[in-house]
């Protein structure tokens, strides 16, 4: 599994990179903010929704922090899953990276 720091995976995306974006947090996180066009399957989901994923795309897996992703990701591995990105430090270092963006200073 590759870990990728927010904007790397912004580049990948800007770039047309296609992939396919997990969101593994709990439904209430995803229902609060999520990036668009991700999908929802929380932690506790995975197991039974593992026929659900692509296996032909790299799956770009994202949370809070970056651990549940992480541990998900190492998961998948033991199941076969090979082409697997981890957002590096999740949606708290993405909103870190908002509010310290020069667009964002007033």
């Amino acid at each position: 599994m590759i870990e990728k720091e927010p904007l790397q995976v912004k580049e990948l995306l800007d770039g047309g990179t296609d992939m396919v974006l997990v969101d593994v947090r709990e439904k209430w996180e995803f229902e609060y903010c999520h990036i668009p066009n991700s999908i929802h399957i929380s932690v506790s989901d995975i197991p039974d929704n593992i026929s659900k994923l692509e296996t032909k795309k790299p799956l770009l897996l994202v949370c809070h922090n970056g651990r549940r992703s992480r541990h998900i990701g190492e998961e998948l591995i033991k199941k076969g899953f090979d082409n697997l990105i981890n957002l590096k430090g999740g949606y708290l270092i993405v909103t870190h990276c908002v509010k310290e963006s020069p667009d964002t200073k007033e």
